[in-house]
């Protein structure tokens, strides 16, 4: 993965600290397949959900396990949808 920064979401603003290890991980499997700012949505909507939580412990791995579900089943649609059919004029 020439394109793989390590530093890539795992400092943005928003993001808690405890996260940037998962969202490296979901960057580095999912940025070239969906791209850069939706992994950071998926991350962020996910993350979200947590963001009340009052145990952390396993917050980190619930948002790489979600975020991976999502963003495995947005790559998977793609890859199914139809191709566009190019009419002859």
């Amino acid at each position: 993965m020439d394109l793989f920064r390590p530093d890539i979401g795992a400092d943005r603003p928003g993001l808690h600290p405890d996260l940037g290890e998962a969202a490296r991980s979901v960057h580095e499997q999912f940025d070239e397949v969906v791209g850069q700012d939706e992994v950071d949505q998926v991350l962020d909507q996910v993350a979200g959900q947590f963001t009340d939580a009052p145990i952390r412990a396993f917050v980190p791995l619930f948002v790489q396990r979600f975020s991976n579900e999502e963003l495995s089943r947005r790559a998977a649609a793609r890859s199914s949808a139809p191709a566009a059919i190019s009419h002859i004029a």
